[in-house]
């Protein structure tokens, strides 16, 4: 289906799918003859958003929807939904030590014949703003880190004798509490470190995942 709309309009794109279930939806954007780019993915109902994009994945009725808003000319691109069943005949192998990944079809069928591309989505943004005491608290604005690496979030102006605590926060949902100053990680993979002479903390994100994706809050209690 061909859609035209006009530079800085909005466009919205629908998909639906018969599956029984799903691991995830993913709207992919392919210009030219180049590799498709994965723009966004859900794996439960609920909106997620990625630059100037953002996807509805509805469950229960089985259908999800991309809108693009203010539209640019690098938006003009061929669109795809996709849902990656895995049927037991396809199987991928992923070795991030030699950067390599493998493709296998067990079984192939006359339905196999097509074209295969690996995509790669090789990083997680997040956008850090300070959740309260606005005006007092500085912090990191926005990352760009790449999956598997470490990120770290600044706040400073903090007082002696406040109290430190991080919050996360997914689109439409409620913060929700992952580390404070007397409030530890037992997984290891938030790591909070406050000095209190320098008026400042930084929240370490170890081995970032795409999961990782959301906006970080930093919050601190007066005595």
């Amino acid at each position: 289906m061909l859609i035209t709309t006009s530079e800085g309009q909005g466009v919205q794109m629908n998909c639906s799918y018969t599956f029984p279930s799903i691991q995830s939806l993913q709207w992919y954007r392919q210009h030219g003859s180049r590799a498709p780019q994965l723009i966004v993915l859900r794996a439960v109902s609920g909106e997620e958003r990625s630059g100037n994009s953002a996807m509805i994945l509805n469950e229960k009725d089985k259908w999800s929807k991309l809108d693009i808003n203010e539209t640019q000319n690098p938006d003009s691109a061929v669109y795809y939904c996709a849902e990656p069943q895995i049927n037991g005949r396809i199987t991928a192998t992923l070795n991030k030590a030699h950067r390599l990944s493998n493709l296998s079809i067990s079984s192939v069928q006359p339905a196999d014949s097509a074209v295969y591309q690996c995509a790669l989505s090789h990083s997680v943004s997040y956008i850090a703003a300070a959740g309260c005491c606005l005006g007092k608290l500085n912090q990191t604005s926005a990352l760009n880190i790449v999956e598997g690496s470490a990120a770290h979030i600044h706040c400073s102006n903090i007082a002696t004798d406040d109290t430190v605590f991080w919050y996360r926060q997914y689109p439409s949902t409620t913060p929700h509490m992952i580390v404070g100053e007397y409030l530890k990680d037992e997984e290891g993979h938030f790591i909070l470190v406050v000095e209190k002479a320098k008026g400042s903390c930084v929240l370490e994100i170890a081995g970032v995942e795409l999961k990782d994706a959301a906006v970080y809050y930093c919050v601190v209690q007066a005595q």
